[in-house]
């Protein structure tokens, strides 16, 4: 309990703290002609959301991000514009995340996990042969015999290297391409909510964006840990055999295998897995946002025009500065309450 007062004072001290920096710039930083433009912004804004009908405001939120996202990747949701953009950006933050994980010893490591998987692979039939007490039969054996004899001929080839090579760009290019179909989505959800100003249609998609983020961000972390480590390959070989008598074992499959790389999983694959559907999360986000403010537009409405209204008068920064910082705290301490419980 001690712990989480002293936790509570360390955040009012930074919201003071923010609150202070934001009053020093606008004091000391911005001139009179610049304070007077802002509050005449402010102004401006106030008058504009006090003129729009609630449910149009209330899906104001989702109009600007869609508004966003066609400006940048274009007007078209598939184009080629639109897929070079947004390769680039999933690429750029995958390979920062990359190093930001080498640096704190999380990475993914494909070259040390061949190798474990072709030392296993070349004494298994030894540890056989050395246990009597097993059960096993001359097939058996036989099998681990031929799988030393190509994991000694792997080691000996290029095939590490190939092996190495393959799996950065394989994940580059799922990365790539699950960014870009996120980004589609994203934008077609948008448009949908602006133009419906539904509550049930915000709703409806935000329950399915939670869906869609979920199942994509397991099956490409599941993928991209099967890909990286060599030794869970038996595994799908097994599972697609077990397949094949029913189906139910794929969705098992699929369903343990998503659980267990989330609980068990490499931190930079996780990571990474998340860079790739980041557009339907902050899409996930602005739904829920659109939901609660369709649901309560009246209130919402009136409760945007007072924050307008008071960002008008004087040091609107230092307000906004503690309006955010204080929403942030309370939702920190919420998490944390939950924590304790």
């Amino acid at each position: 309990m001690i712990t989480f007062f002293l936790f509570i004072g360390a955040l009012f001290g930074l919201w003071k703290s923010a609150q202070y920096v934001t009053t020093f710039v606008e004091e000391q930083w911005l001139l009179d002609p610049q304070k007077q433009k802002l509050q005449a912004k402010f102004e401006a804004w106030w008058y504009s959301v006090a003129d729009m009908k609630p449910r149009t405001f209330a899906c104001a939120l989702a109009r600007v991000a869609s508004d966003i996202f066609s400006g940048f990747f274009g007007k078209r949701l598939f184009s080629r514009q639109a897929f070079i953009k947004a390769a680039t950006i999933g690429t750029g933050l995958m390979l920062t995340a990359m190093v930001v994980t080498s640096f704190m010893g999380l990475s993914v490591k494909p070259w040390a996990e061949f190798d474990k998987s072709i030392k296993i692979l070349k004494e298994n039939p030894d540890k056989l042969r050395a246990n009597p007490s097993s059960s096993q039969d001359k097939a058996t054996i036989e099998v681990m015999e031929k799988l030393k004899a190509i994991a000694e001929s792997a080691e000996n080839g290029p095939w590490k290297y190939v092996y190495c090579v393959s799996f950065f760009l394989i994940i580059v290019a799922a990365n790539a391409v699950s960014f870009f179909f996120s980004v589609a989505l994203s934008r077609l959800m948008l448009q949908e909510i602006v133009a419906a100003e539904s509550v049930f249609l915000a709703f409806a998609l935000l329950a399915f964006d939670l869906f869609l983020v979920v199942c994509t961000a397991s099956l490409f972390l599941l993928f991209a840990t099967v890909l990286a480590f060599p030794g869970l390959w038996f595994f799908v070989a097994l599972i697609y055999l077990l397949s094949r008598t029913s189906l139910l074992w794929l969705f098992v499959g699929l369903f343990g295998g998503g659980l267990a790389v989330w609980a068990f999983g490499n931190p930079a694959l996780q990571i990474i897995s998340v860079i790739a559907i980041v557009p339907c999360v902050v899409t996930a986000l602005v739904c829920g946002v659109s939901f609660l403010a369709l649901l309560n537009r009246e209130q919402f409405k009136q409760f945007c025009e007072f924050v307008l209204l008071r960002c008008t008068r004087s040091k609107p920064l230092s307000f906004i500065a503690g309006f955010f910082i204080g929403v942030a705290i309370l939702i920190a301490i919420v998490c944390q309450l939950f924590r304790i419980l």
